[in-house]
């Protein structure tokens, strides 16, 4: 049980720090919560793609990861209970996914309105 707990705050604590960068990046690639997205192809937007796309790639990996880990829990109370406790962080990293699926649908929007604005 030790190391379970031990490996679930280290997931924990990896996934909060990417999640961190995760969001800070989306913020600023939506212009701060102003409404306008970045021109993706300008230098400032495309370096803060490739740094989302990076930090995507990690927390798949933790997702993935994480998801393995879980379907090596028995199948009884126990292993219940421990998936229980994996449960939070995946559901974490989905919002996440949802967050970046949701920014490249509106960059798709804005590029074929020809602007770069979110309604």
């Amino acid at each position: 049980m030790q190391t379970f707990t031990t490996n679930l705050h280290r997931h924990f604590q990896e996934i909060s720090e990417l999640l961190r960068h995760f969001y800070a990046a989306l913020h600023v690639w939506r212009g701060g919560g102003g409404g306008a997205i970045l021109d993706p192809q300008g230098a400032v937007g495309e370096a803060l793609k490739e740094k989302v796309q990076r930090l995507v790639r990690k927390l798949e990996a933790k997702h993935s990861e994480l998801t393995q880990e879980r379907k090596k829990f028995p199948r009884d109370a126990r292993g219940m209970q421990l998936s229980k406790q994996i449960k939070p962080q995946l559901d974490c990293l989905s919002h996440a996914f949802e967050q970046y699926d949701k920014l490249l649908t509106d960059i798709e929007n804005a590029t074929e309105r020809g602007e770069w604005r979110v309604t």
